[in-house]
């Protein structure tokens, strides 16, 4: 059997998906890298703000990745709507 270096890449607002992507990395024995936004966007104020943004198509700046997604076999990004 093959065996891929993996990298799980998320991005969690609330923790609901940190969640689920922590799940994911221990199910496949991966390792795992946050999406990190620079903008704090927690609460119901931060939820606010998303929106705007999102409405504004607003880009945000995020924290250097951790890890290089060009040292892994298989890279799975992580990402929830609702």
């Amino acid at each position: 059997m093959t065996s891929y270096k993996t990298l799980i890449v998320y991005y969690s607002r609330t923790g609901n998906t940190r969640k689920i992507a922590e799940t994911l990395s221990r199910m496949l024995d991966s390792e795992i890298d946050e999406i990190i936004d620079q903008k704090n966007r927690s609460g119901p104020i931060g939820w606010l703000m998303s929106g705007r943004d999102a409405g504004k198509k607003s880009l945000t700046k995020i924290q250097e990745p951790l890890k290089d997604p060009a040292h892994y076999d298989l890279v799975i990004t992580e990402v929830l709507r609702f």
